[in-house]
């Protein structure tokens, strides 16, 4: 008996995580996304300022933002979101500056629902403009646009549930379902999955780089570049978070809160401490084999299932017997028996190339000619010139 409940109450709370993406895991191609009319949200952030905050300088489809974003619930604090609504991008003050839930400002209730989901706040910001632009309107809008603040619990072109209705549960809603798509990405039992192909309603192929990608799409399929989907959603939140940075509103990365964020998910084998994170690049681009890194989070992506590592000589690396994957813009790879491990493994490496300067830009290894690494695949031998660790 204790093993039907036990079957049971995993089925439950998966039907309930599918209820509170309805409206965002949508299954018929006739259904279109809604258009988005707020000019400032359409024009491209495609711009490099030099600034690493987990989102890439250019809109990469397959890399959003980095899980570290996606999880630093400690990213904004109430008064700075108070100061946010303000005085918001949009040159205006947000009604939200003035909005409260029985006696409570919004900007703390945002904050609340962002620590006790284990999200990003930004994201439940960017949520609300990309679905009903509420932060750049100086008026309180009427109740229909609120009870579907972040479009959760809702289909397209239809009511929200009466359960999800209201500002403060669709916040809710918000969370809990953005945060339970990155774990069934991590835990591999979503339908957008970390290093998995899927294809969006435009219709186009993805295969997100990470669980954080994975689950901006389980949330809203469609990429819709220059005019939605999750082009809009990623242009939306750098745009926020370029505009919190100049005026002083982002927060460091806090360990507490990464801790804290992290064990929600179970995922405990991650560093989240200070000395661990202090040691990170923050590219501000997408990472992949061959990339410096100075820490694990700096080798945020997947392929297939296997995690990018970070490779004691400061370089990304995957696992590998014969072969490895290799994507446009970056170096050509190669599988080689790493020189620093105790046991004999393969790793992947960058070829040298002028990416990476012909290995100048990674200092901890040489431009060499090594052997292909086969271990028990069946590749052919061969041999290639390396960025090789010493």
């Amino acid at each position: 008996m204790l093993r039907f409940n036990n079957f049971y109450g995993q089925c439950l709370s998966l039907c309930i995580l599918l209820t509170l993406v309805a409206c965002s895991d949508r299954l018929s191609d006739s259904q279109t996304e809604k258009v988005h009319t707020v000019a400032f949200d359409l024009e491209s952030s495609d711009v490099g300022d030099g600034k690493s905050d987990g989102l890439t300088d250019r809109f990469d489809s397959e890399w959003l933002m980095s899980d570290l974003f996606f999880l630093n619930t400690g990213e904004l604090t109430s008064s700075q979101l108070q100061s946010f609504f303000e005085n918001t991008p949009y040159g205006i003050r947000s009604w939200l500056a003035d909005f409260k839930v029985n006696g409570t400002p919004i900007s703390t209730i945002i904050i609340r629902q962002a620590h006790k989901k284990g999200i990003n706040p930004i994201l439940l910001l960017t949520r609300m403009q990309v679905e009903q632009s509420l932060v750049s309107r100086t008026e309180e809008p009427a109740k229909r646009i609120t009870d579907a603040a972040l479009g959760c619990g809702c289909y397209d072109g239809e009511r929200c549930a009466a359960r999800f209705k209201g500002i403060e549960n669709q916040l809710s809603c918000a969370g809990d379902t953005l945060r339970g798509l990155l774990d069934h990405s991590r835990r591999g039992t979503g339908q957008w999955v970390a290093g998995k192909s899927r294809q969006t309603l435009d219709p186009l192929w993805i295969r997100p780089t990470n669980h954080a990608t994975a689950a901006m799409y389980a949330y809203t399929p469609w990429v819709l570049k220059g005019r939605g989907g999750n082009w809009l959603a990623w242009n939306v939140t750098r745009k926020f978070t370029r505009f919190m940075k100049e005026n002083g509103l982002i927060q460091a990365f806090d360990q507490n809160d990464l801790v804290a964020s992290a064990e929600l998910s179970e995922d405990l084998s991650e560093d989240w401490s200070t000395e661990a994170l202090s040691k990170c690049l923050y590219n501000s681009e997408r990472a992949f084999v061959g990339d410096a890194c100075g820490c694990q989070r700096d080798c945020d992506f997947y392929v297939g299932r296997q995690k990018g590592f970070c490779h004691p000589a400061g370089f990304c690396s995957l696992p590998c017997e014969g072969g490895c994957p290799d994507i446009l813009e970056k170096a050509q790879t190669f599988c080689i028996e790493d020189p620093q491990a105790q046991e004999e493994k393969g790793i992947c490496v960058a070829k040298s190339a002028e990416q990476n300067g012909h290995c100048a830009d990674l200092p901890q290894t040489v431009d060499d000619l090594r052997e292909r690494y086969i271990g028990s695949s069946s590749a052919r031998p061969g041999s290639a010139e390396v960025c090789a660790p010493y």
